[in-house]
């Protein structure tokens, strides 16, 4: 008898995926983000095109890089970011062009600690590499912002705006290849060094020359220098504030011989910034510029110097307030006002970044303006003249919605879910499909406030009778957050709650509702006593909410649960993302009522243990089987198996950066007899697109069903969870198809034969009837059964051609032997096939009389018996 665990889906597509094989589109969803928004930090230029990246929206909500041409035309996403998780997301920097290969970081994204990425890409879109994952904590940096890296050799080198084990930040170098990453060093603020860089190094030899947004003797920046290889860091400037100095470094500085020139967000005699110079041997320093707002207010990029002039940007200032294009001579004359952005339709507004210039022509970028205020791309003349916006962005998502993370719920031939994007105002919608791709309608577009949810993340729907239950993540009178219900024909939504946080309540849930007769359970990612989370339950008709726990983090409970909670009997189980002594995530038990909340294990990272789980457990025989994002030998995840008492955790498989391994997996398990099926956010290799696997219960036979591979007849990054029927998985990706906007697929398991009986051990007599067993799976016909008597060297048929019924009468050949086997093929191509596990024996067991001959002389007759035991 098959056991199934099923757990809920999420996507775009409906695929039938057979493995490595075709693909078939149901349903592709066609959002219109794919622009996305908020143009970040710099342009660069190969001649030919303009490289860019987007802080917000596009196809998958994580920002995007891009290309375009000099003159506004072609714009092409040469990569979307992901979300969450895998691949980064959220640049908040520049990119470094080096021949074809584009650098860059991400602030957020990366492994569960969310800490930012290094990235490589070519410059025609192919080859994206996560290079670095940044972790934080003392051995590395976090959230690396408004940097840019830059190259010596085949070294980058950069800086992250924490970690570090001060956590003010650090400067670090990694080879071009991904190898060799170093601190070379830990920003420890105070009077004796920097904290918080906000901007990019520069090199000059082997000194590299940058500042720090605080630090230093008044804690408002230094401009510092170190040696490539970590040595001789000292302080060139600490800066005072006020009237005479500059203060909070953002961007870069520039080298023109031996002096050096930055700007400053405050400072000045009116605090709205400074234009300034320094020797590299921290003499000679002057302010060449103080911003009085009416030119400009709180630079937050870095200067272009081009002969003996200065170009910049402010973010704030010139008469709309939205910042102002200037030029100033390197000796501090001549400052003039070239553009005051307007932000409108025809113009841009608050430039984070620099300009790059081409010939006599400026350009640059607004983080809002245009005509959706989502950003521009301009050019402007070195002397003034000639202001033109290249492209505005967008960055609008489509009704149909995109970037799922959750799972459909199939009733029938229909299936429900939701969407994170997308939507009238890209607030996520909830949809259903019909299998074969007809009857798409959306149900539900999200619009948050008091009156409705937003953004629902890695929750799924439950299904019941005719009503959806649901939860988002924002939305709701405090934003953070409901609980709603919705019929399957789209009509009386309703929200059962509004999540509010504080003492008395939850906020924030990410994972699905728990329905048990007429009572939801579910959980939160915050609120709480402790704010580190809750466990819930809430009627379905909205009544009776009560919190059942309180996270409370540290060595005896649980914080921050991104998963859901599993029932058995009255047993809630579940996992959290924190928590435990070692802060890496727990497995807690805990009755419907409330009582008896107990942590079965705290997770510990390291080789032998796992970390941070994202998804949820599965139960089957009072086992409880699950995976970890984080842990295991290569430190990229685990899967696990444990005791419903606690007892016997044991990792079943360490995910690794193997040809054949998948890694980072973010979802649920599903288990089929003894065997679990799952997906990886990343793999194989160091690629990023993603995995489908199977591993046995006890943990043999690991293998990849499907590596994905980011095209547009595929998907990428599945952050759900496969559920089964019959023979078919059927999942989601939360990108990828040729619109970018995920997919649902279903992928036919292998066919197979297992032999039941006899499969090592048995004994049976020569002329019983015996039954031979067996169990198959997938599109097996009839089969040819064989046995061999000498552990397979030669075969004998015992049938052709019979039905595949998993039962065989037969009658024991007069075959004594110890080394017997049998074997069982689907009869149309011998494949699959299986053999007994090990031998068995035929025997004869009954008596042989044999009569001796009788002589003439002698009166005596008999018998001689002989017993053959085999």
């Amino acid at each position: 008898m098959k056991k199934f665990a099923l757990v809920t889906l999420i996507g775009l597509f409906l695929l039938a995926l057979p493995i490595h094989g075709a693909i078939d589109l149901v349903h592709q969803f066609a959002p219109s983000n794919i622009q996305g928004f908020h143009p970040f930090g710099d342009l660069v230029s190969d001649g030919t095109y303009f490289y860019g990246m987007t802080n917000g929206l596009g196809p998958y909500n994580g920002g995007t890089i891009f290309r375009i041409n000099s003159d506004g035309s072609g714009l092409l996403i040469l990569h979307a970011f992901p979300g969450f998780g895998a691949g980064g997301r959220r640049p908040i920097g520049s990119l470094l062009l080096s021949g074809t290969t584009l650098y860059g970081m991400t602030m957020f994204g990366g492994d569960a600690s969310e800490n930012g990425t290094i990235f490589k890409i070519e410059t025609a879109g192919t080859g994206f590499t996560v290079l670095h994952e940044f972790v934080g904590g003392a051995d590395d940096g976090a959230l690396p912002y408004y940097g840019t890296l830059i190259i010596s050799g085949s070294t980058l080198y950069g800086m992250t705006s924490e970690g570090g084990d001060s956590n003010n930040g650090t400067i670090f170098k990694i080879g071009i290849s991904g190898s060799g990453f170093s601190l070379l060093h830990e920003f420890a603020g105070g009077a004796d060094d920097g904290s918080y860089p906000y901007g990019s190094l520069i090199i000059s030899g082997s000194t590299l020359y940058g500042m720090t947004y605080r630090g230093g003797d008044s804690d408002v920046g230094t401009v510092f220098k170190i040696e490539t290889n970590g040595s001789g860091f000292s302080l060139l400037r600490e800066f005072a504030g006020g009237a005479d100095d500059g203060g909070w470094a953002c961007g870069s500085l520039i080298l023109s011989g031996t002096t050096l020139y930055g700007m400053t967000e405050g400072g000045g005699d009116n605090d709205y910034g400074t234009i300034f110079k320094i020797e590299i041997d921290g003499s000679g320093f002057s302010l060449l510029h103080e911003f009085d707002y009416n030119d400009g207010a709180w630079p937050q990029g870095s200067l272009l110097l081009s002969g003996t002039t200065l170009y910049g940007m402010t973010y704030y200032g010139g008469d709309s307030g939205s910042g102002t294009i200037f030029k100033i001579g390197t000796a501090g004359t001549g400052f003039t006002l070239l553009h005051g952005f307007a932000r409108g339709a025809d113009d841009g507004a608050n430039p984070y970044g620099s300009l790059i210039i081409s010939d006599s022509t400026l350009y640059g970028m607004t983080y809002y303006g245009g005509d959706s205020d989502f950003g521009t791309i301009f050019k402007i003349g070195t002397a003034g003249s000639g202001f033109s916006l290249l492209h505005e962005f967008a960055g609008v998502s489509g009704s149909e919605g995109s970037f799922l993370r959750s799972t459909p719920v199939l009733s029938g031939t229909t299936l429900y879910g939701m969407t994170s994007a997308g939507g009238g105002i890209d607030r996520g919608t909830l949809f259903k499909v019909e299998t074969n791709g007809s009857g798409y309608t959306l149900l539900h577009e999200f619009v948050g406030g008091a009156a409705d949810g937003a953004i629902p993340y890695y929750g799924s729907l439950v299904l019941s009778g005719t009503t959806l239950y649901g939860m988002t993540l924002y939305g709701g009178d405090s934003n953070f957050g409901t609980i709603f219900k919705i019929e399957t024909n789209g009509s009386g939504f309703t929200l059962l709650h509004e999540f509010v946080g504080g003492a008395d309540d939850g906020r924030n849930p990410y994972g699905s509702l728990l329905l048990s007769g007429t009572t939801l359970y579910g959980m939160t990612y915050r609120g709480g006593d402790s704010n580190f989370g809750t466990i819930f339950k809430i009627e379905i008709d909205g009544n009776g909410f009560t919190l059942l726990h309180e996270f409370a983090g540290g060595a005896a409970d649980g914080a921050n649960p991104y998963g859901s909670l599993i029932i058995s009997s009255t047993t809630l189980y579940g996992m959290t993302f924190r928590g435990g002594d070692s802060n890496f995530g727990t497995i807690f038990k805990m009755g419907t009522a409330g009582s008896g909340f107990t942590l079965l294990h705290e997770f510990a990272g390291g080789a032998a243990d796992g970390a941070n789980p994202y998804g949820s457990l599965i139960i089957s025989d009072s086992i409880l089987y699950g995976m970890t994002s984080k842990g295991g030998d290569s430190d990229k995840g685990t899967v696990f198996k444990i005791g419903t008492t606690g007892s016997d955790f044991t990792l079943l498989h360490e995910f690794s950066l193997g040809a054949a391994d998948g890694s980072v997996p973010y979802g649920n398990l599903l288990i089929s007899d003894t065997t679990l099926f799952g997906m990886t956010s990343q793999g194989p290799g160091s690629d990023i697109y993603g995995t489908i696997f199977k591993i046995g219960t006890d943990g043999a036979g690991f293998s990849l069903l499907h590596e994905f591979a980011g095209v547009a007849a595929n998907g990428r990054y599945p952050f759900g969870s496969p559920i089964i029927s019959g023979n078919t998985l059927f999942g989601t990706t939360q990108s990828g198809g040729s619109s970018s906007g995920g997919i649902v697929f279903s992928l036919t398991l292998p066919s197979s034969i297992s032999v039941v009986s006899p499969n090592g051990g048995e004994i049976w007599a020569v002329g019983s009837g015996q039954s031979i067993t067996w169990t198959s799976t997938g599109a097996v016909g009839n089969v040819n059964i064989d046995y061999s008597t000498d552990s397979g060297g030669d075969w004998t048929p015992v049938v052709a051609g019979t039905a595949n019924d998993g039962i065989y009468s037969w009658t024991v050949p007069s075959t004594p032997s110890t080394t017997c086997l049998v074997r069982i093929r689907d009869a149309a191509d011998n494949d699959p096939s299986d053999t007994s596990d090990a031998v068995f024996i035929i025997t004869v067991s009954a008596i042989e009389t044999v009569s001796a001959p009788t002589t003439p002389t002698g009166p005596t007759t008999g018998t001689i018996s002989t017993s053959y035991d085999f």
